[in-house]
């Protein structure tokens, strides 16, 4: 699953959009390679394409769960959108360095007019929450990269609970049985999505208890239950958390 951005914005031209971003004296300049972080030296690809009438509708319904940050009002100014910006990093960069360089890169699209930020894991957000997500990964890369791009809370078939978008950062996704709760499902997939994303990983045979109430879990490798029918699953696997 590669990682890749849609923004919609008032631009009615390439052009425009490079002349905005050199006059407002953003650190990306359009380069033969793509647009270059000059600080970095990170690379995205960008493509320009026309309005789509299904944005508006695409973005509010993709909306995060957990933190939204798409008011009627924002999405009320996305209708009204000129062009579309796709954005992927470059050929080569992958995982949590691809996902980085994005965050960085969306950002600058925003201060250049960008109105809304969808993720290809079918997570979207406001302009304002992914500049807030692009200036924590200066204090917390992982979660920052975890919220930007990992949709939390997916009921997928089965009935079982899981990520989306774990697999844009290099990670397996994470399921937790359909027999559990929903708000304990929610702490086990956020939890263990924050500890891959940022730190130590997993092993498998780890037991979690959700709060003081919750059920004693445990964690195992197992193979994607979507595997077989879904195009951007787990290639290897995922992790499978049920009742111990």
């Amino acid at each position: 699953m590669t990682p890749s951005l849609l923004l919609p914005g008032d631009w009615t031209s390439p052009r425009l959009l490079v002349r905005i971003l050199y006059t407002i004296g953003s650190e990306w300049d359009l380069t033969e390679r793509g647009l270059v972080d000059r600080g970095s030296g990170d690379v995205c690809q960008l493509r320009m394409g026309p309005p789509d009438e299904g944005m508006a509708a695409r973005l509010e319904g993709d909306d995060d769960p957990v933190y939204p940050s798409l008011t009627p009002e924002r999405i009320d100014g996305v209708r009204s959108h000129k062009s579309v910006v796709a954005v992927e990093p470059a050929e080569g960069l992958t995982g949590l360095a691809a996902c980085r360089a994005l965050l960085r890169c969306g950002d600058a699209l925003i201060d250049a007019g960008a109105q809304a930020v969808w993720v290809s894991s079918g997570l979207a957000h406001g302009a304002e929450r992914w500049q807030s997500l692009a200036e924590d990964l200066h204090d917390d890369e992982g979660l920052a990269l975890f919220r930007a791009f990992v949709h939390p809370l997916v009921r997928a078939e089965g009935g079982h609970w899981r990520t989306r978008g774990m697999a844009l950062l290099g990670h397996r996704e994470v399921v937790v049985d359909g027999s559990v709760a929903e708000p304990y499902a929610y702490d086990v997939l956020d939890a263990l999505g924050q500890r891959l994303a940022g730190g130590p990983g997993l092993v498998g045979g780890e037991m979690l208890q959700p709060g003081r109430t919750g059920p004693r879990l445990l964690v195992t490798r197992s193979d994607d239950p979507l595997a077989a029918d879904h195009e951007g699953h787990s290639p290897a696997g995922v992790w499978r958390v049920a009742p111990a």
